[in-house]
């Protein structure tokens, strides 16, 4: 009995003394993928990751997961070993090549680090992350040419004769179509959360929508409300485009310039004609990407 007392005793004081810096792990840091890549050269200028204690170096892969918009091929685009040098305090860097950022185009990627030991290697416990890297120009309203035939994700206000109608847009499409009529106060509106987009300083928006208005009293406008985060302590922008006469389809656009960091967008399409139709097509608020 006194042996396997000896022997369980000796048993849990060899298990207290195995460390335990592989169950702690490591994570990944950046990129996140919380935001779209829009610049590499700066964006995706460094990754990072917290260290493990027993790491002897680590090995950063990146893979391309899926293409957008180019078809081009998929798989590793990049695996390099990295110096245990690296890691300073709690944060590991490395710092890409010119030639690496020349293999990154616009599409999805993965990527992970895997930490050399004497004992076993250790993936990051949050790996593998995703980013994504888009540096054209982006969309961000949705079924702002109403070719769904429907009027979602649109929100109406006031609607009385006024829909989303068939061959009555820009080379016979869909398009919405105000009605006037007695006291019309229609509109429709539209909110777009582009947080994802980094949208700041520095960037320029696209706004703008095509039209045709065959009254001469004609009161149509599209609104753009540029809602800041809250941390910047900027008021919104409103720009405002109205309609004039014109019973061909007309394009009316704008440039915007953000003041800081963008949350939100919202626009709105408003109509207050007594009589005559307002009809209008391919709205647009469009993040134009680098030159």
């Amino acid at each position: 009995m006194k042996r396997i007392l000896m022997l369980l005793l000796l048993t849990t004081l060899v298990i207290s003394l195995v460390p335990t810096v592989y169950a702690q792990g490591f994570t990944l840091v950046s990129p996140s993928g919380i935001t779209l890549i829009r610049e590499k050269s700066t964006q995706l200028a460094t990754f990072t990751w917290t260290p493990l204690v027993a790491a002897t170096s680590y090995d950063i892969s990146v893979f391309k997961v899926s293409t957008n918009p180019r078809d081009t091929p998929l798989g590793q685009v990049f695996s390099t070993n990295v110096a245990i040098g690296s890691c300073t305090g709690v944060i590991c860097t490395y710092t890409t090549s010119g030639p690496q950022l020349a293999l990154i185009d616009a599409g999805q990627y993965a990527w992970t680090v895997v930490a050399n030991t004497s004992g076993s290697d250790v993936e990051a416990s949050n790996g593998a992350l995703l980013f994504n890297y888009n540096p054209g120009d982006i969309e961000l309203l949705v079924n702002g040419n109403f070719d769904t035939a429907a009027l979602t994700p649109w929100i109406a206000n006031n609607l009385t004769n006024d829909t989303v109608k068939a061959a009555v847009g820009v080379g016979g499409t869909y398009a919405f179509e105000f009605k006037g009529g007695v006291n019309e106060a229609a509109s429709i509106k539209q909110k777009v959360n582009v947080n994802y987009y980094g949208i700041t300083i520095g960037d320029e928006l696209q706004f703008g929508f095509t039209y045709k208005a065959n009254s001469g009293a004609i009161n149509g406008q599209v609104i753009a409300k540029i809602v800041y985060t809250p941390a910047s302590g900027l008021p919104a922008d409103t720009v405002t485009l109205t309609a004039l006469a014109n019973t061909n389809f007309f394009t009316a656009s704008t440039a915007v310039f953000p003041d800081g960091p963008v949350k939100k967008i919202q626009v709105t399409v408003r109509h207050f004609t007594a009589s005559g139709k307002f009809t209008v097509d391919d709205i647009i608020v469009k993040l134009l990407g680098s030159p």
